[in-house]
């Protein structure tokens, strides 16, 4: 399997708009929850609404940018995709147009082009004015970009974000490769990612969104869910695991420790957390020596578990006699589980594998496979990437902490296992009733739904090491580079300075991640 790169570049000159405000009356709101759409264990989806379009957008823990299909566009890519675009209205304030940017797993001359611009947003009953959007206005691929949806809901870190660095540029009147980390760091509130801007706003109780994942193939079972600003109802937050996300070090460039902070030296990009080990069917698996500490991505737009090529091969040899395609009997159970904050969150039996081919419940397929290191060799530090195999397997918090000073209220995941103890058991069940049925093992579809709710009252437990809030840092400071200096602190394994080619850097899909 190879790679999807993929790049989300705007060329723009964006003119600085009054900060719109969360339309949250009631100040007893503490956040929002909203269920998700499913295309058959692909790809998920929520619903949005942006001006006056509700669309469909698929959920992305990977990417900090909300990208939308316009009704502008004719490109077959998007004729090929169902469901109601976005059409910008008296709302919607065009920022820069005709902008080039590059597709997920297209060739690099495959330009499409789109607009810059702010709108209204709302998602799971939160509503945040004067967003940064990104609006795809033509796609040259024949490919769609997105499975059934619309557009892209990222909630990545604001350092993550390409949009928000062009907002920044016509705030500051500087060229994008002027953008320090200290301004966009500062910028958050006006021009970051949706929920950042939620949190640093006061509209939410906590900087902070969980995801549980339906499953939608072999036993079809669950409800999908994205709450915002709180714990979904009924989990206790002592029943979750929470571990640190991986922070990247700043100071191989003193150029780029953001002077409004000046003791921070790390802040985090990616949703990335340490592995302790990695167990199948008991048996730890092992890491190759070279592999250091050993991290990992979580993904939701990853329909796979992906790991170093040493520990899968193994992995696989261990299930499969295939050498070419991993497969597997399907009624077989098999228990892939990962240590993280020193407990075991195993990968549901059912989620392990998919059936191989329609009308054969007999022969399955591991979700399982190799990254392709070319993605991350020059950027990020992890390992393995957990897909959603992983994630319908497991509640997962996401939390952002204190943005502008992290060592005050450093960013985590929490983790809580959603395995029955019987699900082995399920897997046999439901094997056996596809193959006296006709050989399929059970897929489906869901909508994304359009309803969701407040979360209201007295807030929830304190997420643990959380301390009190610091002032949120101010934009200071400029630089004069050939490459956006934002970007400047990447390089393979340590941090130092890296190419314009970088920029593409938040984009960079790993195996099957779009």
């Amino acid at each position: 399997m190879s790679a999807l790169n993929s790049i989300y570049f705007f060329l723009a000159f964006v003119p600085l708009l009054a900060l719109g405000s969360p339309r949250l009356e009631d100040r007893n709101v503490l956040g929002g929850t909203i269920g998700l759409g499913d295309i058959a264990d692909q790809a998920y989806l929520v619903s949005a609404t942006i001006g006056n379009s509700t669309v469909t957008l698929q959920l992305d823990t990977y990417h900090a940018d909300l990208l939308v299909i316009s009704d502008a566009c004719q490109a077959a890519a998007c004729a090929a995709v169902s469901g109601q675009r976005y059409t910008p209205s008296a709302s919607f304030v065009k920022l820069y147009d005709d902008a080039p940017f590059l597709q997920p797993g297209v060739d690099i001359e495959d330009v499409s082009e789109g607009r810059v611009g702010r709108d209204t947003v709302t998602i799971a009953g939160l509503t945040m004015d004067s967003q940064v959007i990104g609006v795809v206005d033509n796609v040259n691929a024949t490919s769609p970009l997105w499975q059934r949806a619309v557009g892209n809901l990222g909630l990545g870190f604001p350092l993550a974000s390409i949009l928000e660095d062009y907002a920044i540029t016509v705030a500051k009147g500087v060229d994008i490769t002027e953008i320090t980390y200290d301004w966009v760091i500062g910028n958050t509130s006006d021009s970051g990612p949706v929920i950042p801007r939620l949190s640093q706003t006061g509209a939410i109780e906590r900087p902070m969104f969980s995801i549980m994942l339906q499953r939608d193939t072999i036993d079809v079972s669950g409800a999908g869910q994205l709450t915002i600003g709180e714990l979904p109802a009924g989990i206790d937050n002592a029943s979750i695991t929470w571990v640190p996300v991986r922070l990247y070090d700043l100071t191989q460039d003193p150029d780029q420790v953001p002077p409004s902070a000046p003791n921070e030296k790390a802040y985090p990009f990616f949703w990335e957390v340490p592995l302790d080990a990695i167990f199948l069917d008991g048996e730890k698996l092992t890491q190759s020596p070279s592999a250091g500490n050993v991290t990992a991505l979580i993904s939701t737009s990853t329909p796979y578990v992906n790991g170093s090529a040493d520990v899968v091969t193994a992995l696989l040899n261990k299930v499969s006699s295939s050498r070419t395609l991993p497969t597997l009997p399907c009624e077989t159970p098999h228990n892939l589980t990962f240590q993280i904050g020193g407990k075991l969150f195993p990968v549901d039996p059912r989620d392990f594998a998919s059936q191989a081919a329609p009308g054969d419940a007999k022969t399955c397929v591991a979700n399982v496979g190799p990254t392709d290191g070319s993605a991350d060799d020059t950027v990020a530090l992890w390992t393995w990437v957990l897909g959603t195999p992983f994630l319908k397997s497991n509640l997962v918090a996401f939390y952002y902490g204190n943005l502008t000073h992290p060592s005050v209220d450093p960013p985590r995941v929490g983790l809580m296992s959603l395995v029955p103890q019987n699900a082995s058991a399920l897997l046999g069940d439901a094997v056996k009733e596809a193959q006296s049925a006709g050989g399929s093992l059970e897929s489906t579809t869901q909508a994304a739904p359009t309803a969701s709710s407040l979360i209201t009252g007295v807030p929830t437990a304190t997420i643990p090491g959380r301390k009190p809030s610091v002032a949120s840092a101010s934009p200071s400071g400029s630089a004069n580079a050939a490459v956006s200096p934002k970007f400047a602190a990447f390089t393979g394994g340590t941090l130092g300075t890296i190419s314009c080619v970088m920029l593409a850097l938040l984009s960079l899909s790993l195996v099957c991640m779009l």
